[in-house]
């Protein structure tokens, strides 16, 4: 199971706290969770930005469409051309590789202010590599033409293009990178042409109508968040040629129901509609769609990461005493999670294995289990009162971090340290409840809480 980088998933609880985001709705659907983009990228000079306005009739590229009465245009670098006509349909005209931009580079792309007005992008042939960016953002977009010579669609090439319904990718392209297609909402199926060999991290992810995908034999590995929130997706192929499958591939597909694995596949397991390792010892992916109680076989021993993220189908759990490890990210962002009991089998457990479950107000802890780890119940927004087991240690950086309702903390004298950073942005915690004399009462101290003694 391909390994991600979690911080990067919970950067906004860690550092921000309790910071707000609003994002304006345009267009077919609605944007509601992170925003992506390249930061290693070259940019383009601002000689090759420069736009024409004094062209009101056609343009003077070698266009294959017959362009309408020219909006505007320009040159994007010094061998393509872009124009925009009345229709507003925009065509990209030329040879060789469009340039890649940074997000925070995407105002300075040509037809930025145009992003919400152009209905159809057509590139021409002659064009072999789309930009990192370069579409982003283009909220009005329906209908895309392709060149049958493109080899390459770049980061985030099409990302939160939410009108977009189909698109038609050449036979040559031979790289997809991560993020593509990233929440272009009402796109419905595609199909990855053959001499693609991998599925790059999020490039579907937040394709809310995406119902079907042709995955070719050369694809070996799907990565992270590929699928995430695809709530329409019904069902996937996974051939015998995929050993990677990246975490949260497929969390938040609450259509999910069957993941249709070749017999001589080497990696995975499908049975009783949940996804494991080959050896049925790693639990991959825990479905949404049918299935209200959680149970695992008696082989399991460890919860994978990111296995159960999204599983709004989970309410009260107890973690099965066959199992000894659960990894980062483990139940993330379970609304619906109100109780969990962790048995005393487990002796592992990562970071931030219950962060954002909205619901969460009880956590029993094992007697293996000696520490709170790192984010493991940030914005948990339902805990109130929360008491820690007896046998735990330590409690972790951002342990607590954005528990906007959490009042008060019961910590055992078994905890012997507390991370300066375990209650960052608890902006109702007033109390620490403990035994005179223990680390409890010193921290709370140190920091300003009041201290109870029972």
């Amino acid at each position: 199971m391909k390994k991600r980088n979690l911080s990067k998933r919970f950067m906004v609880i860690t550092l921000a706290g309790t910071m707000m985001f609003s994002v304006a709705l345009t267009g077919c659907g609605q944007d509601k969770k992170k925003s992506s983009g390249s930061n290693n990228k070259k940019t383009v000079s601002d000689e090759n930005k420069k736009t024409s306005n004094n062209n009101t009739g056609k343009n003077d590229s070698q266009s294959e469409y017959d362009l309408g009465k020219v909006v505007e245009e320009g040159n994007l670098n010094d061998d393509i051309k872009w124009a925009i006509d009345e229709k507003n349909v925009l065509v990209i005209s030329g040879s060789g590789s469009m340039p890649d931009y940074l997000q925070m580079e995407r105002e300075s792309i040509p037809w930025y202010e145009y992003r919400n007005k152009i209905s159809s992008i057509i590139i021409e042939k002659g064009i072999t590599d789309i930009g990192d960016n370069v579409f982003s953002l283009s909220k009005n977009v329906e209908n895309v033409s392709l060149p049958d010579n493109l080899k390459r669609i770049g980061e985030f090439a099409f990302a939160d293009c939410e009108c977009l319904k189909d698109i038609n990718i050449p036979k040559s392209v031979t790289n997809i990178e991560k993020g593509a297609f990233e929440k272009c909402s009402s796109l419905t199926d595609v199909k990855i042409p053959e001499g693609i060999t991998g599925i790059l991290d999020s490039t579907f992810y937040g394709c809310t109508k995406l119902t079907s995908v042709d995955i070719p034999e050369t694809v070996t590995s799907i990565g992270e968040s590929v699928f995430y929130d695809c709530k329409n997706l019904e069902s996937i192929s996974i051939s015998a040629n995929i050993t990677e499958i990246g975490c949260a591939a497929f969390a938040g597909c609450e259509k999910l129901t069957n993941i249709d694995i070749d017999s001589e596949n080497s990696e995975f397991s499908f049975k009783d509609g949940i996804l494991y390792d080959k050896q049925e010892t790693t639990l991959l992916w825990y479905p949404i769609a049918g299935k209200e109680d959680f149970s695992l076989p008696d082989n399991v021993t460890t919860i994978g990461e990111g296995a159960c993220e999204k599983c709004s189908n989970l309410t009260n759990i107890k973690i099965p005493d066959n199992i000894t490890t659960i990894e980062d990210g483990a139940f993330m962002e379970c609304p619906n999670l109100t109780d969990v009991t962790i048995s005393d089998s487990v002796k592992t457990i990562g970071s931030a294995i219950f962060l954002r479950c909205s619901s969460l107000k009880n956590v029993t802890f094992s007697s293996g289990v000696t520490t709170i780890s790192d984010s493991m119940l940030a914005s948990c927004n339902a805990i109130t009162d929360f008491i820690i087991s007896d046998g735990v240690t330590d409690i972790d950086k951002y342990a607590f971090n954005a528990c906007i309702k959490l009042n008060s903390v019961t910590i055992p004298e078994s905890v012997t340290n507390i991370d300066s950073t375990a209650f960052d942005n608890c902006v109702n915690f007033t109390t620490i409840y403990g035994k005179a004399g223990s680390y409890a009462e010193k921290f709370a101290n140190e920091n300003g809480i009041a201290f109870v003694s029972n």
